[in-house]
């Protein structure tokens, strides 16, 4: 739940657009730690386990995000020849989650991040609950990459080249995308560990 909350409200900001070419950008959402410390309050978790659980992962989720990066991507051919000074603002083509660069989610980093954030309150017997967690997260993420798609980010920019009647199309150059929520749209999850 709180997974597709984080999606309908985090996008892209900042991507340089240069001809049909995206690429860099940031990464922006709301931090995890809240919504998932709601939802296992809500489910009846400890008080005393369930922050652990919620700074862990939204610690591993936040260094995920940060190192996401547009990896020079076609998203907007109709730039590479506008007949126009400027291009007007156009939604990226659509494209899978699993295209952009980043870092990965593994089941051990969250493991490490969740068991650190007990710190000396880690009980015996709790490390079970901790693999479990951090193989299904693991397990989410890598089908969130394949099946979510990066859509509604509007890249525009100037065409320095246009001067008609004797260049009446050139590229967009040192243009700039952002994204408008809902940015990733799709994907699922895998079983919930019990």
């Amino acid at each position: 739940m709180w997974g597709a909350t984080w999606k309908t409200s985090a996008t892209l900001i900042g991507v340089t657009v240069n001809s049909l070419t995206a690429s860099g950008g940031t990464l922006t959402g709301p931090p995890l730690a809240p919504l998932i410390l709601a939802g296992m309050m809500g489910a009846g978790a400890p008080t005393h386990i369930a922050p652990a659980f919620a700074i862990g992962t939204d610690q591993v989720w936040q260094r995920w995000a940060q190192s996401v990066k547009v990896p020079g991507l076609p998203w907007y051919p109709a730039f590479a020849a506008m007949p126009s000074p400027f291009a007007p603002p156009m939604p990226n083509v659509p494209t899978p989650l699993s295209a952009l660069a980043g870092a990965r989610i593994t089941a051990d980093s969250v493991r490490a991040s969740i068991l650190a954030s007990f710190g000396k309150f880690a009980e015996p017997g709790k490390t079970e609950a901790v693999i479990d967690f951090a193989a299904w997260l693991a397990a989410t993420f890598e089908m969130m990459l394949g099946s979510t798609m990066v859509v509604n980010v509007l890249g525009s920019g100037p065409v320095p080249t246009f001067a008609p009647p004797y260049v009446p199309v050139g590229p967009v150059v040192g243009g700039v995308a952002n994204g408008i929520p809902p940015t990733f749209i799709g994907g699922g999850a895998a079983p919930r560990p019990r």
